[in-house]
């Protein structure tokens, strides 16, 4: 899905912060897709650590990407194999907040249901984005609301780094994820922050 998206994009040209091919740069091979099989978690684990272990042994350096957290285990267990014991530092100290992104006016990027959503707009040539927050698609389905005007492309990682941290300084325990957080103190408190 991430190598059709790449190709679905081609068409815009450039967009990246660059101005020279990645090829040209660094050696880069493309290895596949692995499908899942769904009903067979145990064979999927066991075909991820088959599919590595010959990069591995061949002391390449990968970069997985996958929809969730579900591949970690397998590339651990390749990685242990290839390597012995291995330390693992485990960073979560944010909770499960869901940042979506979309540049499509199709939506295509689900950003209206992010806890922190950021729709690309174009402004005259320019890139800016637009922030919302509070967006859910479980039992309590609801759309993300506005957070106020588009910030600029040289601001976006900067606005979305106060909002985090904002949460993280308002939350009353570990315990309490971005959306309660959110209800609790409500969208006006993090407009000041974003916008002061």
């Amino acid at each position: 899905a991430i190598r059709r998206a790449s190709a679905n994009l081609s068409w815009e040209e450039q967009r990246w912060p660059w101005d020279f091919c990645l090829n040209d740069q660094i050696r880069i091979a493309d290895y596949g897709d692995l499908e899942f099989p769904t009903g067979s978690t145990e064979g999927f684990f066991a075909e991820i650590e088959t599919h590595y272990g010959p990069l591995l042994a061949a002391g390449k350096t990968t970069l997985s990407f996958g929809g969730d957290h579900f591949v970690t285990l397998p590339l651990l267990r390749a990685h242990h194999k290839q390597h012995g014991k291995l330390a693992l530092i485990h960073f979560d100290a944010l909770g499960d907040i869901q940042i979506k992104i979309s540049g499509c006016m199709n939506a295509c990027g689900h950003h209206h249901i992010g806890h922190i959503g950021i729709l690309g707009v174009d402004k005259k040539g320019e890139e800016w984005f637009q922030i919302t927050l509070g967006g859910r698609a479980d039992q309590k389905l609801k759309i993300g609301q506005r957070l106020g005007p588009a910030v600029d492309r040289n601001s976006i990682a900067q606005v979305v780094e106060l909002i985090i941290r904002h949460y993280l300084q308002h939350r009353l325990d570990r315990g309490e994820d971005f959306l309660s957080t959110l209800e609790r103190i409500g969208i006006g408190s993090f407009k000041e922050v974003v916008y002061a």
